[in-house]
Order: structure tokens, then sequence, then C-alpha cells
């Protein structure tokens, strides 16, 4: 019971030495994933424009709504990062639209550079 808080345990004393924590996880929802979710004050979420990294971005925002919900309210949502856009295929193309239009408005969505 409460092995999803063990990562806050740790952290919480040294918050006050430093301005940023960075936590970098495994595009995993294991529970290294949801201990940093725990743990965390905000999330940037990053996303490669594949079709099995949009559906999983789904089960992430439901399992991060859940952690603020039950274990960490004051997580935030800070935004969606997309990684390794080219601009050269049509597929990363219209999987980056379909971003914006699944998700603009409802989180924020960073604007990327695009590589040509």
């Amino acid at each position: 019971m409460g092995s999803e808080r063990i990562l806050f345990e740790i952290l919480e004393p040294l918050k006050a030495d430093y301005d940023y924590i960075i936590i970098d996880t495994s595009p995993s929802l294991g529970s290294l994933t949801i201990n940093a979710l725990s743990a965390a004050d905000s999330v940037i979420i990053t996303v490669n424009p594949q079709l099995l990294a949009m559906m999983g971005l789904q089960d992430f925002l439901k399992t991060t709504k859940k952690i603020q919900k039950r274990i960490n309210a004051k997580l935030e949502i800070k935004g969606i990062l997309l990684t390794m856009c080219d601009s050269r295929t049509n597929f990363s193309k219209v999987l980056s639209e379909q971003m914006s239009e699944a998700y603009d408005g409802v989180v924020n969505i960073f604007e990327t550079p695009t590589y040509l």
C-alpha cells in the first residue's frame, strides 16, 4: 500500500534545494511512471508522431486524470511536445495535424520545429 508515493517521499525533502527536478520515464504506464506522476508538480508529454504513440497518448491522459483525482491534485499538464517531426513525410504531417485537431483547446500543444 502506498507504493505510488515512494518517489514523492524521496524527492519532497530535496525540493527546497532545486529550482527544477526533471523525471524522465519510459513511455509506459508502469509503476515508475505512476510514481513520477505522483511526485510531480507538472508534466510535459512527449509524443512521437506515430500511430501507436498517438493511441498511447489517450491512455496516458486518462491515467494522468486519475492521478490528479486520487493521488496528486496539484499535478498539472503543461502540454504536449511533439518529437522527431519530419515535415518531409506526409504521415508525420497528417498525424501532427490530427493531434492539433484532437487536443487543441484541451491540452496545450507546444510549437515544434520541423526539419526539412
